[in-house]
């Protein structure tokens, strides 16, 4: 009995992961950033950037602010992607990112983070 009472648990279980895996994207921070600026776009500040990611295959690249007030000033961003499933080709691969930054009070500077850098551009005066 117990047996069986242990392997309903499993399936009930497996199916919950299953369905949050379908909800949410399995997104990751990118490898490194080559370029950034913060630019003034329609009188908002907009995330401009140029990232690397290890394979083929990455889709749907964005820089998400991970919540919090900024430190210092600094406004944490950070640029992902959704990697790819299954297999995928072995080489650096370049992506683009744009994407109108969210500014909370007492930010100074937006910084954008991957795997491996970090750059920091001043809040564009105007936006």
């Amino acid at each position: 009995m117990k047996r069986i009472l242990w392997a309903a648990a499993g399936i009930a279980l497996a199916g919950c992961g299953a369905a949050a895996d379908e909800v949410a994207p399995r997104m990751k921070r990118v490898h490194s950033i080559e370029s950034y600026d913060l630019v003034c776009r329609n009188d908002r500040p907009t995330i401009v950037a140029k990232v690397w990611v290890n394979s083929g295959g990455w889709s749907n690249p964005t820089a998400i602010f991970p919540g919090g007030p900024p430190i210092d000033g600094v406004l944490p961003y950070d640029a992902v992607a959704t990697p790819p499933e299954g297999m995928a080709t072995q080489v650096m691969t370049s992506l683009d990112i744009e994407v109108e930054a969210v500014i909370t009070k007492g930010t100074t500077h937006i910084e954008l983070r991957s795997d491996t850098n970090s750059i920091s551009r001043p809040h564009p005066p105007g936006c």
